[in-house]
């Protein structure tokens, strides 16, 4: 196992994660403009988020605090 620097992680592990849990934001009945309005990006980066496949890390996915932020 190598020794990986936090930036690493969170571009690899966690940012990835939260962007496909964000598809719940969609289901809750708000539109891509809205969640990006919200949460400062562009429409076209949430439809990126939305429809990409990345590998999503289930220790992240999985934790309570991450579920929280995300639901909140």
């Amino acid at each position: 196992m190598s020794l990986r620097m936090p930036s690493e992680i969170v571009v690899d592990d966690v940012l990835p994660t939260l962007r496909v849990m964000l598809r719940k934001l969609g289901k809750r009945g708000l539109t891509q403009g809205e969640i990006a309005d919200d949460l400062g990006v562009t429409q076209a980066a949430v439809s990126a988020y939305v429809t990409w496949e990345a590998n999503v890390e289930k220790r992240i996915r999985d934790h309570a605090w991450t579920e929280r932020t995300v639901d909140r």
